[in-house]
């Protein structure tokens, strides 16, 4: 049985199938042929043909004519029936009125496209007039045209031609044709913007309201509780998407345009006249009122709206209209209208009831025919053709007529009034600035509704049969989101008498709204409050079947009480402020957005304790406490603390501590209970919510407060007092962000002073204390330790012509330090007191002349060592200008290259016995012009190379950097730094402040607060640059509140696993990149050594960008979640497992950027390198051992902190044994991780120096052996020619290639592996030859082969820089084994080819 009816003559006709087919449930398109033939299209696209028989009153459908239909229309006059394809194709055929059936032969209408390069256009709607033919495409909305229509168009009734009916491009939805005029129901292709998105949106269709993640997959309504109905979590993340979906899909629907074009005007175009007109009219009255379907009888035409208004307009000759002009029909059936359509001289309605009524006479009641309803999806629920009336049956939900009807009046209402007062607009945006933003938000109500009625209508006709799928429950934090604006606009309006206001204005106006007054003023803006009463009707309905709306019911009965909240609280304001209207101290309290909850005029509240006679009245506004007194005291809400006591309520806020008292116990309980329910709406809390304790607000302190006068501050609040994260702005442009104890900057933080500088690090009782680093310009900068806002302990400070590290006091260099001129290239290292050199030190020129000795009052005096890069000496007494007194100079007469040639790897600073000359006596002036007051010239004479008291006054390793490793202990450890009884209790204690420092480090680092913070302070930095003061050390002498820095220059560059102060040595000062020199040697160098040394035209600021980078600090979750646990071992005992363990985690932790190692190892290697690794010059090769033995020092004193977490760990070392032999010591656990790239290198470039003239004559024979193949090179070496066999073969290439990965190497141990593989494998290559045996007598050519081919640069400074590192106990046992004898016979290859040219180019 189809679920469709057709009626005849007021009476339902008898449908019969005869078709081996079920019955379709609805139809789409109905066509009478003749009055024994029709055509009906059914919603799946089939056209059936049926014979009508009127004696019988009876239709049997007999044939399937075509499937895959999408549209069908006939036109009378031409006889033809047209019928569009699923595709977009275009077929016909003529029809006869003789004829009894269709023909099967169709004919196709080919449509010209605009370019013939396009592909076919597809149609997607054709509609008929008398003579006329019109389709329209699918994808551009283009119509083309057949036959004619009075002037409008002429053409061949076979080729349709395109026409421009529109001005501008529309979206058409629908077009009907009647026998001389057609309609079109359009929408614009809309550009305007909304008030929930700054993007332009076009419409080319409905808006889907539907997002991807909260799509529901069924349409049918769920049949159990336990089905997820909706994501609402997604919904509130989606909020703002989801308003714009409604506000869309609401401007889609409401802004729609009915055009026609007539061929001989009889007043179907609706214009009032018979002017006969050649262009489309389009019916002003009906423009963006939401007319949603259009129909069209012989000579008259109606629309319907989404209200449910039908209009009406045409030819009025059978009285088919009730006027001659387009008009609302207004009758007792329209008023519940559902659909409507036209045929021939009559209008059927349909009603929301399912009742037919044919010029208003009613045909059919509806309910006893309606058929068990399927999910349908229906174009019409009624169709009209000839005589015939066919209504597709729908079960309609009776229970939600009246509600629906009552939306819709209310919808009818709220467009009449916006229509009749659209001059408002105007008036409000240019006039009455008070009804702009009521006006606006009233607009987007309207589109909520229209949203709200077209889901409901679908639902109600069963189109949607699932009930979620309604506007307001599908979007419900949305939907009350439009309501809720729309309700604080008219809040804030009518709160401050806005609309009288406006009415003032509006009055006199002339206007062209001839009923405007007041009150209808008032009731316009009063309709949307109508809304969600019917809206929760709806759910209430709803849940009689279903309890899963509950949630739904509380939220909309939650926005409806504070509706009336809120209302309320406007009229009470309203006439607080008519009553007030003199109070001038009040006066600048009436804001739009301030309402007034409670009064002491109302119910009486005053001060305890206060003078009786005084008048005192507080008001209690929405936002603040109002104390009116002499002078007017405000507390904001969200600042204010309650606690209820027995003599009153007391009152907390960040700068006062107060009670007020009441007249009685029920005025106090009033009064409370309004202070803590504004105090929980000023916070956004919900109703039964409990008033925090902790806040984060923000607060500004009045200017006679004594700590903070004149602040603001955003952040945590407890009780009354800041404590936690913090922002405060200071009155003098000062800015701070960090943490903040009890009402004291204290913690970590960034501060920022417009005239001082930027600071970022730790503060205590107010005051720079603790590890930070301070901008004070852009070329003076300091990072290291603070104490009570003075530079005091190990810091890093650069300034305009200088770089000093080292130990400061109270402001004061103080102690050991390094002191490097980045101007002139001299630096000093040793002792300081009140920022002047006093006590032991060593002074090395840019010229790497080398000067030792005492300091007094920053001037070298006493007896003294001097060195000079032409190996002449002095020894007595000078300075740093020339000798100065008694004293010895030495010049010695040997040829410096040949005597250094001659020397071994093994040298060490020892003197040898050389030949030269002297002077000695009473010596003054220059160095380079010396005057001799006294003295004796001595010839040929024999004396040492060095001075004997070279060293005397160097200072010894363990005195150095000794406040870093003391600052670092107390940072790290506080308290417990100084303990020396070590215990499984206190190594866990320690283990707990690592975890901790390890969490601190992380929340600074992914603050993302910081990352903003860091962005206002750079472009405060930017905009104050000018006002920096440069003469800090006469100004700066205390770091407190008043005097805050910044810090961004310091901000850390990641460059390796040495860390966060490299980037200081890296763009603040001037240093010499001698690696970058060596790799242009390995690259082709010159052929003179002194290019090595030499940086003559050469102007090298800053290390290489890769300097840095050879370990890159770690920071994903399986390295935070290691770093997080306390390794369980170590603690009282050690194995190999422990050790290996304990390897594993040292290593991560010196990688990951939040571990106090990192930090260490940064700071360590920041020191190291400014001490050995910065030059303007050359470096001196006399500082080699010392610097070996310097880190050495370093090494065993971090390792002494590492054996506080690991007490198992040996004093000085032990063997353990296993698998294999393990050495445990500061050299074996802390080299391979200390010895970085930035470390290594500097020590490198100190070697390098020392042995460059070796290295020289090495690289000579590198570039000769480049000249000849294996059998040429072996023959000029005067080898075994067998010994080709061996190297040609792919074993020994690859001990080549093992050996140059001996410059990759940071570590000792590192570097005897490589050695020890690549000599492997040329034992391996000589296995393979046969009747070569590999005995002493050949390893030492293969081994001069191998060096020659691998071709390391400046092997001789690696190999001495590795004899040096491995001297030591700890490598005793790997010396004395096959490493050590693989790392001999290197060395001694080397020594083979250094000491002279082995052989020359033939």
């Amino acid at each position: 049985m189809s679920n469709f009816l057709i009626f005849h003559d007021e009476s339902p006709v008898v449908i019969k199938w005869k078709i081996k087919v079920d019955p379709p449930l609805s139809a789409r398109r109905f066509c009478y042929l003749s009055p024994c033939l029709i055509l009906i299209l059914t919603n799946d696209n089939c056209l059936y043909e049926g014979h009508f028989n009127e004696e019988n009153n009876c239709i049997t459908f007999e044939d399937l004519i075509q499937i895959g239909v999408e549209d069908m229309q006939f036109n009378k006059v031409l006889r033809r029936i047209y019928i569009v394809t699923c595709k977009g194709q275009v077929f016909f055929q003529f029809f006869d009125a003789d004829m009894s059936h269709l023909s099967s032969q169709w004919k196709e209408i080919v449509f010209a496209s605009i370019e013939s390069l396009e592909e076919q256009v597809v149609i997607k709607r054709v509609s008929c007039s008398a003579e006329g033919v019109l389709f329209v495409s699918r994808s551009d909305d283009d119509v083309y045209a057949l036959g004619k229509c009075g002037d409008h168009f002429r053409f061949d009734f076979d080729q349709p031609k395109l026409i421009h009916p529109f001005k501008y491009p529309v979206h058409i939805i629908n077009v009907v044709g009647g026998d001389n005029f057609f309609i079109f129901l359009a929408r614009k292709y809309l550009n305007e913007s909304s008030n929930y998105t700054n993007e332009p949106q076009q419409y080319e269709k409905l808006p889907d309201l539907v997002c991807s993640d909260v799509r529901t997959e069924s349409s049918q309504h769920p049949s159990t509780n336990s089905i997820n109905v909706c994501d609402y979590r997604s919904q509130n993340e989606n909020l703002e998407p989801n308003t714009q979906l409604i506000i869309d899909q609401g401007s889609a629907l409401l802004q729609t345009v009915v055009y026609t074009f007539e061929a001989s005007n009889r007043n179907a175009m609706g214009t009032r006249d018979q002017v006969k007109r050649d262009s489309l009219f389009a019916f002003e009255q009906l423009r963006d009122i939401g007319i949603c379907d259009i129909s069209a009888g012989r000579e008259h035409a109606i629309a319907r709206s989404i209200d449910g208004r039908l209009y009406h307009w045409g030819w009025n000759g059978h009285r088919e209209l009730m006027s001659n002009s387009t008009t609302e029909w207004v009758s007792d059936n329209s008023s519940n209208l559902v659909e409507s359509c036209c045929r021939g001289d009559q209008t059927i309605l349909l009603t929301a009831r399912g009742e037919l009524y044919e010029n208003n006479k009613n045909i059919y009641k509806g309910g006893k025919d309606i058929f068990a309803a399927h999910v349908n999806t229906v174009s019409s629920s009624l169709l009209c053709s000839g005589p015939l009336i066919l209504y597709n049956g729908h079960q309609y939900k009776i229970e939600f007529c009246n509600l629906r009807t009552h939306l819709q009046n209310q919808l009818k209402t709220m467009i009449t009034f916006y229509k009749r007062y659209q001059q408002l607009n105007t008036l409000a945006n240019k006039i009455v600035k008070e009804l702009q933003q009521v006006w606006y938000q009233f607009k987007n109500v309207i589109l909520l509704l229209i949203s709200v009625l077209h889901s409901l209508e679908r639902f109600y006709c069963g189109d949607n049969n699932n009930p979620l799928e309604l506007v307001f429950i599908k979007y419900r934090p949305a939907s009350i989101k439009i309501l809720e604006v729309y309700m604080v606009a008219y809040c804030d309006t009518y709160s401050i008498n806005g609309f009288a206001d406006a009415d003032k204005t509006l009055r006199p106006t002339p206007t062209s709204c001839a009923d405007y007054n007041y009150q209808n003023l008032m009731k316009m803006f009063q309709q949307p409050f109508q809304i969600s009463p019917y809206l929760l009707r709806i759910l209430e309905q709803l849940e009689k079947d279903d309890e899963m709306f509950n949630d739904h019911i509380q939220a909309w009965e939650y926005f409806t009480r504070k509706n009336r909240i809120e209302l309320e609280l406007a009229e009470s304001t309203r006439d607080f402020w008519l009553s007030n209207t003199r109070n001038t101290k009040i006066a600048r309290f009436k804001s739009k957005d301030r309402r007034v909850i409670l009064s002491s005029t109302s119910v009486p509240l005053k001060l305890l304790h206060s003078i009786g006679l005084t008048t005192q009245t507080f008001i209690l506004f929405s936002d603040c406490l109002c104390h009116v007194h002499h002078h007017v005291t405000v507390y904001p809400l969200i600042a204010l603390w309650l606690k209820m006591e027995e003599n009153g309520i007391r009152l907390i806020t960040p700068e006062k501590n107060f009670i007020l008292t009441a007249r009685n116990e029920h005025d106090k309980e009033l009064w409370y209970d309004q202070l803590e329910s504004s105090i929980k709406m000023a916070l956004n809390l919900r109703e039964k919510a409990k008033v925090p304790e902790v806040r984060d607000i923000s607060y500004s302190f009045t200017t006679n407060h004594s700590v903070y006068g004149g602040v603001n501050v955003t952040g945590n609040f407890s009780n009354g007092v800041m404590h936690g994260k913090c922002r405060l702005e200071f009155p003098n442009g000062k800015l701070y962000f960090g943490e903040v104890i009890h009402g004291v900057i204290e913690g970590y933080g960034l501060m920022y002073s417009p005239k001082v500088g930027s600071y970022k690090g730790d503060f205590r009782n107010g005051k720079f204390s603790g590890y930070g680093s301070l901008v004070i310009s852009e070329k003076k900068m300091y990072e290291g330790y603070f104490r009570n806002g003075l530079f005091h302990g190990h810091g890093h400070f650069k300034q305009n012509d200088s770089v000093y590290i080292g130990e400061f006091q109270d402001n004061n260099k103080f102690g050991y330090g390094v002191l490097d001129f980045i101007i002139c290239g001299d630096k000093y290292m040793g002792f300081f007191a009140d920022n002047k050199r006093c006590g032991d030190g060593i002074y090395i020129t840019s010229k790497g002349d080398y000067f030792e000795g005492a300091f007094i009052n920053d001037e070298l005096t006493g007896k003294c060592s001097a060195l000079f890069q032409n190996h002449s000496f002095y020894e007595g007494e000078l300075t740093l200008v020339g000798p100065n007194g008694l004293g010895k100079y030495y010049m010695p007469l040997t040829n410096p290259l040949e005597e250094l040639c001659e020397i071994s790897l093994n040298e060490s600073v020892n003197n040898q016995q050389i030949t030269g000359s002297t002077l000695s006596g009473q010596l003054s002036g220059k160095w380079d012009q010396i005057h001799i007051t006294s003295g004796l010239m001595e010839f040929n004479r024999t004396f040492m190379k060095y001075p004997t008291s070279l060293g005397l006054h160097a200072t010894s390793n363990d005195r150095k950097w000794c406040a870093l490793f003391i600052n670092y202990e107390e940072e790290l450890f506080g308290d417990l730094a100084k303990s020396t009884q070590f215990d499984k209790p206190l190594t866990f204690a320690l283990w707990n402040r690592v975890i901790a420092f390890v969490t601190k480090q992380r929340e600074i680092v992914i603050d993302p607060i910081i990352d903003r913070e860091l962005s206002l302070l750079q472009r405060k930095r930017n905009e104050n640059r000018a006002d920096f003061r440069n003469d800090f050390d006469a100004k700066f002498e205390k770091l407190s509140l008043n005097a805050s820095l910044d810090f961004e220059k310091f901000e850390l560059k990641k460059r390796s696993r040495s860390q966060d102060t490299l980037s200081i040595t890296n763009d603040l000062e001037t240093n010499i990149d001698l690696l970058n020199l060596l790799k242009k040697l390995e690259e082709g160098g010159s052929d003179e050594h002194d290019f090595l040394l030499s940086s003559e035209n050469r102007n090298f600021n800053n290390l290489p960008s890769n300097f840095f980078e050879s370990h890159k600090a770690v920071n994903d979750l399986t390295m935070q979640l290691k770093m997080d646990l306390i390794p369980q071992c170590g603690f009282t005992e050690l194995n190999l497992e422990d050790f290996n363990v304990i390897k594993e985690y040292l290593a991560s932790a010196f990688k990951y950027r939040h571990h106090p190692f990192y930090h260490l190892n940064q700071r360590i290697t920041a020191t190291f390198y400014r001490s050995y690794g910065c030059w303007k010059m050359k470096p001196t090769p006399f500082l080699a051992k010392n610097a070996l033995l310097e880190w050495e020092s370093i090494s065993q004193r971090v390792y002494k902190i590492i054996r506080k977490l690991f007490p198992a760990l040996p004093e000085d070392y032990c063997v353990l044994e296993g698998n294999k032999r393990e050495v445990v010591s500061h050299i074996t656990l802390l080299y391979p991780l200390l010895l970085s790239e930035c470390v290594y290198s500097t020590l490198f470039l100190l070697y390098a120096s020392k042995y460059s003239h070796k290295d020289e004559l090495y690289r000579q024979n590198l570039l000769r052996a480049e000249k000849f193949d294996n059998t040429q090179l072996i023959s000029a070496l005067q080898l075994d020619r067998d010994l080709v066999r061996i190297v040609d073969t792919s074993e020994f290439e690859e001990a080549v290639v093992l050996l140059k990965q001996l410059k990759k190497k940071r570590n000792p141990m590192g570097m005897l592996t490589v050695i020890e593989n690549c000599m492997g494998q040329v034992t391996k290559a000589s296995q393979n030859v046969v009747n070569v045996f590999l005995s002493a007598d050949i390893v030492m050519p293969l081994t001069l082969m191998l060096l020659l081919r691998a071709a390391i640069p400046h092997l001789g400074a690696e190999l001495a820089l590795l004899d040096d590192l491995t001297d030591c106990k700890n490598f005793q046992f790997e010396m004395n084994g096959i490493r050590g004898y693989c790392y001999t016979t290197l060395k001694a290859s080397y020594e083979h080819l250094t000491t002279k040219l082995t052989f020359e180019l033939k």
